[in-house]
């Protein structure tokens, strides 16, 4: 059985600043180059001079900050001067701290002015363990670099392709192109993104790395793409199969998979194309399809939206499970629950009766009463539509 992982939100976002001092003019946010709040890649945090008011005209001098990390707390001390800013670096200044280790950071943030009078402000950083999770949208698996000055775009090309240990050092990443915006490389669709770019980052072979995970969404966005999910069973095996692709159902009636696979009647809605695309680790993201490889798995199909469940199935190769794709959208339950505007879809397992591993998915309670009698495993609720 499939051991079900407790949700974890890891959120993409950076942290506010909160003012620390009566008088400050200063803006302060920390977030990560990479986009997570985890244990992994370098942090930054950006000091901004608030230009609007009146009586206050100081501007940053630029290049000038430093941060130092000491216990939980991590200090940016940035100079100002007198006089209303005139270029960019004179409004807004970047400045690394580099990789912090799991938990909880006060940042504080003091510009100092030519009279040697300060501006402070503050925030609080979460830094999290980031563990095995797989990337949240398993088709968004790209990412620009830069070469470092001394090393060619196909040099770094060259060795991946030639040398796999230097390969999976750097995450398994495969020049794509080489464009008018940068150079291009893929890794692989389940890997974490965070993860290989930090790997990428660390191999000393690129200057910077940012993962193109950009979305645009319209506002309003346009409504979501639904499909109606269709299930079917197999009496001789005694498994179950689910698909909400429409040339999927019709070749399964046809039996072109075998004879034995027939609708059971149950169907429910699925979100197949989100109007705003955005996956959110932790959260609303693409579902992970799995089936046996022939000769090495089972003769079956697993479906999960969790994450950390995904990972643990990738990498356990001795089970014999491929990825298959990731047919619909769906929300990963927070301690075993669904929000209120969410329908939780619940599946039970049936203990390898057999010799091979099958779940059921339902969105109706009756069912999973009805196949907890017939001896299968209820796992709860595995994801929410």
């Amino acid at each position: 059985m499939l051991a079900r992982a407790a949700a974890a939100v890891l959120l993409l976002a950076s942290t506010f600043a909160v003012v620390g001092a009566a008088h400050a003019h200063l803006w302060l946010t920390v977030d990560n180059d990479l986009g997570v709040t985890g244990d992994v890649g370098p942090y930054g945090a950006t000091v901004n001079v608030l230009t609007e008011g009146v009586g206050y005209t100081q501007h940053l001098d630029c290049d000038t900050g430093t941060a130092t990390v000491q216990a939980a707390t991590i200090a940016v001390a940035v100079r100002l001067s007198s006089g209303a800013p005139v270029q960019p670096c004179e409004i807004s200044t970047r400045v690394p701290i580099g990789r912090l280790a799991p938990g909880q950071y006060r940042v504080v943030a003091t510009g100092t002015r030519a009279d040697g009078t300060p501006d402070v402000v503050e925030t609080m950083l979460d830094v999290a363990p980031r563990g095995d999770v797989c990337n949240a949208n398993p088709y968004n698996n790209g990412a620009w670099f830069e070469p470092l000055p001394n090393i060619a775009y196909d040099e770094v090309c060259a060795r991946l392709a030639s040398d796999p240990v230097y390969r999976r050092a750097l995450g398994d990443v495969v020049c794509a192109r080489q464009g008018p915006y940068g150079n291009y490389v893929r890794f692989p669709e389940l890997a974490d993104p965070a993860l290989t770019l930090d790997a990428f980052l660390r191999s000393g072979a690129v200057k910077s790395t940012r993962w193109d995970n950009a979305t645009i969404c319209f506002s309003p966005p346009p409504a979501n793409q639904m499909a109606s999910m269709v299930e079917y069973r197999n009496a001789r095996l005694d498994h179950y199969f689910m698909t909400p692709d429409a040339a999927e159902q019709a070749a399964i009636d046809r039996g072109d998979v075998g004879p034995d696979w027939q609708r059971t009647g149950k169907t429910f809605p699925v979100v197949v194309g989100p109007g705003c695309p955005q996956a959110v680790d932790g959260g609303f993201h693409p579902v992970y399809r799995f089936a046996g490889i022939p000769g090495r798995g089972p003769d079956s199909h697993f479906f999960t939206a969790t994450q950390r469940e995904c990972a643990v199935v990738r990498d356990r190769a001795d089970w014999g499970w491929g990825f298959e794709g990731a047919p619909f959208w769906a929300e990963e339950p927070r301690d075993g629950a669904c929000a209120a505007f969410r329908r939780p879809l619940f599946r039970v397992y049936n203990a390898g009766r057999g010799g091979t591993p099958n779940h059921r998915y339902t969105t109706d309670p009756a069912v999973v009463t009805g196949m907890v009698a017939q001896g299968w495993i209820d796992e709860g609720v595995a994801m929410c539509l």
